[in-house]
Formats: structure tokens, C-alpha cells, sequence
């Protein structure tokens, strides 16, 4: 088996047992995740922070994101955008800004505030969905490679 195949197989093994977690696990990990990027150094000293916006059975940074708009010296918060079919952009989300923009992570999207776009070295922590990691951290993303062409 090539390894394209591998990966689309272990995709789809990863997606069907994220999926079939109970609403008491789910809500469980979120705790827990919340509470460990809260806890990062590098989270707390981060003035700008890439997050995503969680897709279908993805873990959600919701709570995270809330809490760390609720700090004395709150971090830039800024959202992936696909601006092609091969590139991505991280652009700055202010509190009271609408979400709806980053729905869909794969729909390309032309029209957008250029000005809140925020550059790749101004960027101190991104955190990245996956839908596996290795014991080494290597990801396994959706297989667009958006993530690993932007870094």
C-alpha cells in the first residue's frame, strides 16, 4: 500500500473514533486541553496566537480562546483563512467579530479584511488541528497540507 493510501485509511479510522466519543468524553478532553494550553508558558507569553476554528469532530479551542480574551494582557487572537487552493492566511479576530467567515476551513475565501491579516514571524504560538499525532508529534492533518506549506 502506498503511503497516500495509509494516510487516507488512518484518516479515516481517526475521524470514525473522534466521532464515536460520548458527549461526557468530548466535554472531558475539552477540559483538559483547555487547561493545558492555559497552563503552557508559551501560551501565557504569547502576544499574537494562531488558533482554528473547530470542524466537524475537531477539538474545539472555544473555552481556550474565552479565556485568554478574559486575561489583563490579552493575546492577539488570529483565524486561518484559505485565501486559494493552496495557500492560507492567518487574519486578527477581535472579540465581537463574526466567526461565520471560518465555518468551512476548506472553502477558499477571496473577499476579507486585508488589513487584519497578520504576518507568519509576528505569529508566537499556532496552535494546529490534527486528526493524529505521533509519539514523536508528527501531524496528521486533513490532507490539504494547508498547515504545512504555511509553516
Amino acid at each position: 500500500m502506498e503511503l497516500r493510501e495509509e494516510k487516507a485509511q488512518l484518516r479515516t479510522q481517526m475521524r470514525a473514533a473522534r466521532a464515536a466519543l460520548g458527549d461526557d468524553e468530548r466535554t472531558t478532553a475539552q477540559e483538559i486541553l483547555t487547561k493545558r494550553l492555559l497552563s503552557l508558558p508559551a501560551v501565557k507569553h504569547a502576544k499574537t496566537i494562531g488558533v482554528y476554528k473547530a470542524y466537524g469532530s475537531e477539538a474545539s479551542l472555544d473555552d481556550c480562546i474565552a479565556a485568554l480574551r478574559k486575561l489583563d494582557d490579552s493575546p492577539k487572537i488570529a483565524y486561518p483563512l484559505v485565501i486559494s487552493s493552496s495557500a492560507m492566511v492567518f487574519t486578527r479576530v477581535d472579540v465581537d467579530d463574526d466567526l461565520e467567515i471560518f465555518a468551512d476551513p476548506r472553502k477558499v475565501i477571496t473577499e476579507y479584511d486585508q488589513s487584519k491579516i497578520i504576518p507568519a514571524q509576528d505569529l508566537d504560538l499556532v496552535l494546529i488541528p490534527g486528526i493524529a499525532f505521533d509519539e514523536k508529534c508528527n501531524r496528521l492533518g486533513q490532507g490539504g497540507g494547508y498547515y504545512d506549506r504555511y509553516l
